[in-house]
């Protein structure tokens, strides 16, 4: 695709919000109905959701579990303390520091402090778990000093819940581990039951109906921003060889069918050989091709930084040389000829990344996320001196008598 229809196709992108009307009315029922019988609606969704029937007594991972966990994975468990080491040690790194101005015996500022409660869910099925998922989420949140990290993950037939995830859990500092998930999960953080407590902010990735059960309860609750379905820009330059861009898509088709997949270059010939590669690949894997897949051939590289901008993707990939510096505004992360399964799994970088064009105002996942910030202000007759004369004529320019009284009073003494 190029020329003409490849910007009528990106100036589409824009608008690329999937009906959610549906999957508000099925979720609709379980929100409502947990408000209201807490436990008892838990278990009763949960059997009609997952076919596992659980008891309120049933619902978290006891310790002992979680424990014998660590003994059942077998030589897993190295990776696994590895990745939580990798990825404590980047966001150990970070920096949030108290900012604090000091005028003779007075002080103002803002200070951080972290959350006191988080929900995590974390998606787990027949054959899969994502355990870097938990630990790229409550590792940081361990990190920023939150004391109590809930994570919530759909259970396995039987009521099982994967011993990698429950290693990744014991070793990442969660507090809780329940095996309720979905958007069950997500009505029970918002709004508690019995035996499950609220929390203050729920983070994590799921299906549509637990990103749109996470949209419906965040008037009540924080949430932290849409991450799936995955979106990966290649930005293709000179010396690329096809095949390496054409296994850059199908690695990250993997994620799913919903997968948002684009090729951006100038190079009309390269494009079609990535093209046929890609298509080849998939041929040999017996692989589906994702829903959203395209190579666009653009007219120089300012465009490729507009198209990228108005895509607002999670991640761009730039590989090889495209002869200049590219700039890009609107993404979430950017990665230089880095093969991206080493920015999802290993070097310890953020892996959650705003999808859904959130892009436009937010980045990835950061201790901020997990923090709150709080302005102090340590006050003194000089700082009344100093700034009532300002404060006075402000009030009165905006019509507030009453507040230009109040400081003029201190200001005389009185």
């Amino acid at each position: 695709m190029k020329g003409k229809d490849a910007w009528k196709f990106l100036v589409e992108l824009e608008s690329r919000e999937i009906d959610l009307a549906v999957f508000r009315e099925s979720v609709r029922p379980i929100i409502e109905q947990i408000k209201l019988r807490e436990d008892e609606a838990v278990s009763e969704f949960t059997e009609r959701l997952y076919g596992v029937k659980l008891s309120p007594e049933e619902f978290q991972v006891s310790e002992d579990s979680m424990d014998e966990a660590l003994s059942q994975i077998g030589r897993d468990l190295d990776t696994i303390e590895e990745l939580v080491e990798r990825v404590k040690e980047f966001y150990s790194m970070q920096r949030v520091e108290d900012f604090v101005v000091r005028r003779n015996e007075s002080e103002y500022g803002v200070r951080w402090i972290p959350l006191e409660r988080i929900g995590i869910h974390v998606p787990e099925g027949e054959g899969y778990s994502y355990f870097s998922t938990l630990i790229y989420t409550a590792v940081p949140a361990k990190v920023a000093g939150v004391q109590q990290i809930y994570v919530f993950t759909p259970p396995l037939a039987g009521g099982q819940v994967s011993p990698h995830l429950l290693a990744a859990a014991k070793l990442s500092g969660v507090t809780r581990m329940y095996r309720v998930g979905g958007p069950v999960a997500v009505a029970a953080m918002a709004y508690g039951t019995t035996t499950i407590q609220e929390v203050q902010k729920i983070f994590g990735t799921g299906d549509l109906l637990f990103m749109v059960a996470k949209r419906m309860v965040s008037p009540d609750v924080a949430v932290d921003f849409p991450s799936s379905p995955v979106e990966h820009v290649v930005v293709v330059g000179r010396g690329v060889d096809a095949e390496r861009v054409a296994w850059e898509l199908v690695s990250q088709a993997e994620h799913g069918l919903d997968t948002f997949l684009m090729v951006l270059t100038v190079d009309e010939a390269l494009a079609n050989e990535i093209a046929k590669e890609t298509e080849e690949i998939l041929d040999g894997l017996s692989m589906p091709a994702v829903d959203d897949a395209n190579v666009l051939v653009l007219d120089g590289w300012r465009e490729v930084e507009e198209a990228v901008d108005v895509i607002s993707p999670a991640r761009v990939l730039v590989l090889g040389d495209p002869g200049e510096e590219l700039r890009f505004t609107n993404v979430g992360a950017v990665l230089w000829d880095t093969p991206s399964p080493l920015a999802d799994y290993a070097l310890g970088v953020p892996q959650r990344l705003p999808s859904s064009r959130y892009s436009r105002f937010r980045g990835p996942l950061t201790l901020f996320d997990f923090m709150k910030s709080v302005l102090t202000v340590r006050g003194s007759d000089e700082l009344v001196k100093e700034f009532g004369d300002l404060s006075v004529r402000i009030a009165e320019l905006e019509g507030m008598d009453f507040h230009a009284r109040y400081i003029e009073r201190l200001m005389k003494g009185q």
